[in-house]
């Protein structure tokens, strides 16, 4: 009963913050529909309806699926369109931009007709004014004339990214090289790459050269269920943070429904450890060990409709000893201890075992209470009352203190860059980072 309790308090939670959304970028407070003919008249009439009222809402779930008239009826959409809009934008800015070529040649052909140095001055003034106006003009166009695939798009960005991401490394390792030995430095001239921009254009490089040693926000992705070997990847990612200066801040981006108490504890012990401070941004769900990762951040964000809480901790005991017995299957083994074969899947849960197992998973849950109050600094009888395994919204997390402002990972970054930064701007790194082949190629332990 109570879970249920608590998953429907979730579930209105979110139901209402999207209602609220909707008729608040719709702007759906008051909508005007056609009602029919009135009694009196053929005259159709027009009535309105309060979309803030949770009864439409209802109402319009209890109808299901929307066509598209209907959507434009109550406001949910604007404009039904037949075809693909972009092909006519495209045909249309062709068009605009062949006049507009035509009309410059013939005001250039005219203005050039000009005798004397007074008529001159004034045509070259009216170019000018004219110039002006045509860039006036041309914001108010749509200027594309092609159209591609977004998956293309996104596929030219990375290899234009890539390819000034390699020219950098290269100048970095030649300036590198450089310091070490002069004598290198001189084979660098020699080949034409003089520092300190080397390979890199010297205007692209005195238009970039602040990159080098400019600040950094470092995005740290936790993905999925909180296993050792996620911990792994993670605490590996957090070290080589740690040695980079330029890293000013530590976003960890949280989108996990929990998993190992051990994993999780790890995790948490290394971000305690970073000498950079650390924000957490919490996506769909960051429940149990999500939450218990993210329990010790500077600051906590959250959106409104994630998942998170779960502050709590349960233990499971796999017992296939009568499935065996029935197939004729026995176990038997000498232990030193009555507690040394509890794990196994074929030794039957004990008094003496239950009572160690109910030991241990309140001596994880009563770790975990302490460093949510500890890290969010609210007292120890209050996070009680807020654990016990409860979800909460982003929404209600915010209310109760779990968490600290809502909005998504872009906010998290401005906050970061806001206040743990030197200028309020920074690069932001994501990790962990692509391996290269060399160590794809190497073991790395730690």
């Amino acid at each position: 009963k109570e879970h249920r309790q608590n998953m429907t308090s979730i579930i209105e939670s979110i139901d209402e913050h999207i209602i609220n959304n909707i008729i608040q970028s719709r702007s759906l407070y008051n909508v005007a529909i056609d009602i029919g003919p009135s009694s009196s008249s053929n005259k159709s009439e027009v009535g309105t309806i309060k979309m803030s009222d949770r009864k439409i809402w209802d109402n319009l779930r209890d109808y299901g699926t929307l066509t598209g008239d209907n959507a434009i009826e109550i406001g949910l959409i604007d404009e039904l369109s037949l075809i693909d809009p972009l092909d006519s934008l495209l045909i249309d800015a062709k068009e605009k931009n062949k006049r507009k070529i035509r009309k410059k040649s013939r005001k250039r052909r005219k203005n050039g007709n000009g005798i004397g140095g007074d008529s001159s001055s004034t045509s070259t003034s009216n170019s000018i004014t004219d110039d002006d106006n045509s860039e006036k003009d041309e914001l108010n166009y749509f200027r594309a004339e092609k159209k591609i695939s977004l998956l293309e798009y996104s596929s030219l960005l990375k290899k234009k990214s890539k390819v000034e991401e390699t020219k950098w490394k290269i100048r970095e390792t030649m300036d590198t090289l450089s310091r070490k030995s002069s004598m290198t430095e001189t084979v660098f001239g020699i080949l034409g790459y003089s520092a300190p921009n080397f390979n890199v254009d010297e205007d692209d490089y005195n238009k970039n050269s602040w990159k080098i040693n400019k600040e950094k926000i470092a995005v740290v992705n936790i993905t999925g269920a909180i296993t050792d070997s996620i911990a792994t990847s993670v605490i590996q990612t957090l070290r080589k943070i740690k040695d980079d200066k330029n890293v000013k801040c530590v976003v960890l981006r949280v989108d996990s429904p929990g998993g190992s108490s051990t994993a999780s504890e790890l995790i948490h012990q290394e971000c305690k450890h970073l000498p950079q401070p650390v924000v957490c941004s919490l996506s769909n769900t960051a429940a149990s060990g999500g939450y218990y990762v993210a329990a010790n951040a500077d600051r906590i964000f959250a959106l409104p409709t994630t998942v998170t809480g779960s502050i709590g901790v349960f233990g499971i005991k796999l017992d296939m000893s009568e499935l065996a017995s029935s197939y004729g299957v026995n176990f038997d083994c000498i232990s030193t201890g009555i507690h040394s074969t509890a794990n196994g899947p074929f030794q039957p849960l004990t008094k003496k075992m239950e009572m160690n197992f109910s030991r241990n998973v309140d001596r994880v849950y009563d770790q975990f209470k302490q460093v949510v109050a500890s890290g969010r600094s609210l007292d120890l009888d209050y996070v009680q009352l807020v654990a016990q395994g409860r979800v909460w919204t982003g929404e209600q997390a915010k209310e109760i203190g779990l968490v600290d402002e809502l909005g998504g990972i872009s906010r998290a970054i401005s906050y970061a860059k806001r206040n743990h930064t030197s200028d309020g701007d920074a690069d932001v790194e994501m990790w962990p980072k692509r391996k290269t082949l060399m160590e794809k190629n190497l073991k790395v332990t730690w």
